[in-house]
Order: structure tokens, then sequence, then C-alpha cells
């Protein structure tokens, strides 16, 4: 080991914009994180979920912005775990079935991150998530088999140590990156007719000038027609195709990958597209044989940097201290504007070493989610008992086997269901955490006993249909409903509960959801699309009063107390009429015009 590696991790702990997990377990091993990040937003996400009996690993390196890798680590995982789970009712686990779950799960993440492009710009005329994409990379270990699925330019390498023979390293699936060659043979040959399909800018092929991948979640613009083709669209500055642009050009179909595990394997690098445009497969996989595994993924990371530096012949450091920048696409990231994407792009690298010769090294009690850039450890999914290779129950439900605990929040009606059945179909339910805050009491929903929660957040707010039948709530169907949540998701409803009945402390308390009004009554005012106005009932009180010189009406309208005379003339009788005819119009508040100017007034006499 040389002074100058020692000196770059040193170098990578003092940058603010790095950051790594040194060395965790995993049901086969062991696994090591780093991330450092280049563009404005962090845009690589990652996650390591582990269990006793499975480990997935995902990388999501986002383009033009951080939504769509974020969406990509909060849901995907979810949404294998849940096919997964439906899947193991009937079968067992197998190639087969592996490859058809992650092709539906990336085929349902695709489609919700289109329909929030779709209606950011149709709802809100607002371009720029028609071109925020991400690649995607998942990886799950499910006992002796490995499952991987990629599209984009992030990449896993596995390395392996036959008896006798010299490491071997193997790129498991190619990634989607148009300075491969492949990948412009297979564009050019699904668009013929199209000369500019593939273009070299600034040195850098890209699809249409734009994309350096051929293969995407997102990125709307070079997928939908109604973004391809619209006249009425406009991309966001410096992302627009600026040749001849009819048909949707991007994909979103992952390639698969499967093996058996025979315990030759020793280890598997995870990177994204900004860590392989560095380092090769073969030094990445030397750094990692050669360096002992505490904070090896940290190690990864500032070689990457070491050469990105060396490139520009620049000390590490000077890469460093560059700001966090934006690249655009179809633009030369200038040496003038020394910001990091002139140097490298995000960067995020996971090793995870296989002992698979090795006794489990987690208990059955170990369900932990680790994320890139947090140092916190969440309770994974896998918190479910699913076996490997094992059929499984989900059970009856009724009112007799279930003892259920309801979480009502002001907006979100969560659970918290365990079976009181054999421990092997134990399952537990929990849609969201209770905050800090929250205020919690006991209450009764006909004759089973639920939590109540106010303000205990809006994560998730929705109640699966058959706890809603356990509970008997009155439900109307609502096939066509869609809610668009706070954290960018599109979900989808099978049906609405408008009266809630509860029962707290002995008194009969319904809480009432209404869905698309027009107007809502609050507080004795009515808040609308136009603004804030008083409620109708209030009207003749203030319209009723009487002028003339009855001054204590006066002051109590104007909640004034003042000691002065007061004379009631035309010009007071006029303002008054004026006040009072303000104060029962509507709006009384309406929303602020940002395309006026604003006067702002300030008085400090209090101070």
């Amino acid at each position: 080991m040389s002074q100058n590696d020692n000196n770059n991790i040193d170098e990578f702990d003092q940058d603010p914009m790095s950051w790594s997990r040194q060395l965790e377990k995993h049901f086969c091993g062991e696994f090591s994180m780093a991330s450092i990040q280049s563009n404005l937003k962090m845009e690589d996400k990652s996650q390591v979920e582990v269990c006793n009996y499975a480990t997935f690993v995902g990388v999501y390196d986002g383009n033009k912005g951080d939504s769509a890798a974020s969406y990509l680590n909060n849901y995907i995982f979810k949404d294998l775990l849940d096919r997964i789970k439906k899947y193991l009712k009937r079968f067992n686990m197998n190639n087969d079935a592996a490859k058809r779950i992650m092709l539906e799960s990336f085929s349902e993440m695709e489609k919700q991150v289109i329909d929030i492009a779709e209606f950011g710009y149709s709802g809100w005329r607002n371009p720029n998530m028609s071109v925020v994409s991400s690649g995607c990379l998942v990886c799950l270990i499910w006992g002796q088999q490995l499952y991987l699925a990629n599209l984009g330019d992030s990449r896993a390498i596995l390395c392996s140590n036959l008896a006798g023979s010299e490491m071997l390293v193997h790129q498991m699936l190619r990634d989607h990156n148009c300075r491969n060659a492949d990948i412009r043979q297979e564009l050019e040959a699904s668009h013929g007719h199209d000369d500019t399909i593939c273009s070299n800018v600034f040195g850098e092929w890209r699809v249409k000038g734009l994309s350096e991948t051929s293969r995407c979640i997102g990125n709307a613009y070079l997928k939908k027609a109604e973004f391809t083709t619209s006249v009425d669209f406009e991309a966001p500055p410096g992302e627009e195709v600026t040749s001849i642009f009819t048909e949707p050009v991007l994909s979103a179909e992952p390639e698969f990958y499967s093996r058996d595990l025979d315990g030759t394997e020793k280890f598997i690098v995870f990177g994204s597209g900004g860590f392989w445009k560095l380092l090769t497969n073969e030094e990445a996989a030397k750094i990692v044989n050669d360096h002992p595994r505490e904070g090896i993924a940290k190690r990864l990371a500032a070689e990457a940097v070491k050469v990105a530096a060396e490139r520009r012949g620049l000390a590490y450091r000077e890469v460093m201290l560059a700001p966090k920048g934006v690249k655009i696409s179809g633009k030369p990231c200038t040496s003038s504007e020394l910001v990091k994407p002139l140097y490298h792009d995000d960067i995020t690298v996971i090793v995870v070493y296989l002992d698979l010769n090795l006794p489990v090294t987690v208990d059955s009690e170990t369900y932990n989610s680790y994320r890139s850039h947090s140092d916190s450890v969440q309770r994974s999914s896998f918190g479910y008992d699913v076996k490997v290779d094992e059929k499984w129950d989900y059970g009856k439900i009724d009112d007799q086997n279930v003892r259920t605990e309801v979480q009502v929040t002001v907006d979100a009606l969560d659970y918290d269901m365990t079976l009181k059945n054999k421990p092997s179909n134990k399952r537990k339910y929990k849609s969201s955490e209770v905050g800090v805050g929250t205020i919690r009491f006991t209450g009764q929903i006909g004759s089973i006993k639920v939590k109540i929660l106010v303000d205990g957040g809006s994560s998730d707010n929705f109640i699966q249909p058959r706890i809603a039948q356990v509970l008997k709530l009155p439900i109307e169907p609502a096939p066509n409903l869609r809610v668009l949540v706070g954290n960018g998701q599109m979900l989808s409803a099978e049906g609405l509960t408008q009266q809630l009945p509860l029962q707290i402390q002995g008194q009969q308390v319904k809480v009432h959801c209404s869905f698309g009004t027009r107007e809502v009554d609050y507080l004795g005012h009515m808040v609308s699309g136009t603004g804030v106005s008083m409620e109708s009932t209030k009207v003749p009180s203030s319209d009723g009063m009487a002028h003339s010189n009855q001054c204590q009406a006066v002051k109590r309208l104007l909640r004034t107390h003042r000691k002065d005379n007061f004379t009631w003339n035309s010009a007071a009788d006029s303002a008054f009429q004026k006040l009072k005819q303000a104060m029962i119009e509507a709006p009384v508040l309406t929303f602020p015009d940002f395309t006026q100017p604003f006067i702002l007034e300030t008085d400090a006499s209090g101070l």
C-alpha cells in the first residue's frame, strides 16, 4: 500500500461531498459502500437491503435531476418484494420467475415516472420532469442464486478465484452507454432512417445529441409521442433536440442475468456510470483483491477521483475543492467553469463480498436497510417471514384470527396487523412511522380497537382493501381516482371511505373525507382555487350592521378602543360602507400573482 493511496483516503475523508460505509454484514458475507457528489444535487442513489436469507443491491444513476433515481430508491425494492411474495404463494423461486418479476417491476417504475412527468407538464406546464431519468441496476442474491437486471450505464462485475488459476473478472451485463460501439450499432439498426440517431457531441457519443444511454427509466421527452411530436411542448433550455425528431428513441427494457453460486465467487463490484468512466473492470477488481475489506468502497471511489485529476494534470485536492455544478446536454463543460462535472460525474460504488462457504453472518431478526449518503440504518422491507425456496401462504384473514391495530391520521389510515397463526405465517404490516410530536390515543371502529394518530404523517395514504373489509368500512368505488402524493408517486385507488365512524373515549366521531371539491369550509372561511372568502352564513351579521353614528358597532367591527373623540361624518360613513363590502365580497384573500412587482413594507418600531 503506497503513501499516495493513504493520502487519497485522507483527502476523501476531508471531502464534504463524499460519504462511505466502511464494512457491514449481509447473510453470506460483508459489504462496503461509498459515493461522491459532483452535481448540484446528488443524482446517484443506492441501497443495500439485508436479511438472513437474501441480499438486495440497487444502484440508480440519475440524469438531469435526482427525482427519478430517488423514486427508484424508495419504491423498486418494495415493488420487487411484493411481487416475489405473491409469486411464492404458489411457486418456488427460479430463473424464469425472477426474470418475469424484475421485468414487471421495471415496467411499473417506468410507468410511474412517466406518469409523473406527464402530470407535471399537463398540470403545471413544468417541462423539467420530462427530461429527468435514471439508470437502474438491481441485484438479488437469494440463497444460492444470483439475479441481476440492468438498464443504463451502471455496471456490476463478478470476481471468482478458481483453485490454481488467476482471478476471473466477469462483467455480468453490458452497460447501455453510447460510447460502446455495439450500443450505437443497435440504435442505428433500430432507427436506420435517422442519420442523427447517434451524434458525437464535443467528443461524447449521445442519442440525438442528448442522452448518453440508450435505456433508462424516465426521460419522457425522448420516449412519449405527446412530448416528442407536440408543437406545444417546449423542452428545458439546452435539452432540445435540434435534428429531425418524430418518434421515441429510448427504451426502458432491462437486460437480465442469473447464475447459481457455487462458492468460487469472491466479490461483486457495483458502480454507477460516473465510476466506470474512470476505472476499468480489471483495475477495480485488482484494487479490491489487493487491499483489506475495511473501507474498500471508499478506496475505490478515491482512486476514481485520483484518475479524474490526473487526466487534467491536477492533484486530487484541486478536484476535491471544485464546487458542485451542472452539465447541460449538448454543451461542453469548459475549463473556465471549474466545477466538479468538468472532472467527474457523481460516483457510487458498492463492494459485496461472497463468503458462501461460511455460516450465515446475520441472525433471523436482522432486517436492515442501508442507503447512500445516510448514516442511519432503517428496518428493511425484508422483515417478512418468507423462506428461501419454500411455498408461503398468507393465511386467512377474518375477525376471529386477526388482531388489528389501525393508525388513523389526518390524511392517512395506517395499520399494523399481526396474524395469530404459527410463526411461519406471521406477518406484520406497517405503512408509516409515528413522527415526532404525534398525539396518539385509542378508539374503536365498530368492535375493533384502533389507535388514533393526530398529525402522524402522510407517507402512505392508502389501506389494503382486505383490511377495510375486516373493519367493515363503507367503501365507495373509485376506479378512476389517481392521487399524486407529496413524494411524487402517482397512486391508484380502488375505492373511497368518506365517512369513517370512530368512537373516542366513548363518544361517536365521524371522520369526513372529501376529494375533488372546488371549495372547502375552514374556520369560518371558504378556501377555493380563487382565494379565501367569508363563509356565506357570516355575511348577514356584517352586512346588517347599523352605521350612522353607532360608534360601538364600529369599534366592535374594527376591534379598536381608542379614547379620543370619534366624529361620524359622510367620509366615515363612506369608508365604513367600503370596508363592509370588502369584507363580504369574495375573495377576501387571493393568491399572489408572481408576474406582478411586489412592494415590501416593514415596521421595526416595536423592536
